[in-house]
């Protein structure tokens, strides 16, 4: 997922290296489930120094985010399967 979005991207030193939450990507690629919930509306309020952070109000019903496990009785199993994915794209890259 990583190459295929950021194959051409300059502004977070290409393909390389890319500082996008991996949890984003698995999401953007898979859904939310099993591992996650998305926590609808709210907004992201970002600080002067770029920190951020989640605020429920005010409320808008076009934003939502996802960062909580589902259950947390499934956070090994979600270690296991990004271990699993980041280890089997680190191969192929490898083997080319």
């Amino acid at each position: 997922a990583y190459e295929a979005v950021f194959s051409k991207v300059t502004w977070a030193k290409g393909p390389d290296h890319h500082t996008a939450d991996p949890i984003a990507i698995y999401v953007a690629v898979k859904g939310v489930g099993p591992y996650f919930k998305e926590t609808k509306g709210g907004h992201c309020h970002v600080f002067d120094n770029g920190t951020m952070e989640w605020r429920p109000s005010p409320s808008d019903p076009r934003r939502s985010y996802v960062a909580d496990l589902a259950d947390e009785s499934q956070g090994e199993a979600a270690a296991a399967k990004f271990e699993e994915l980041i280890v089997t794209a680190e191969r192929k890259r490898l083997a080319k």
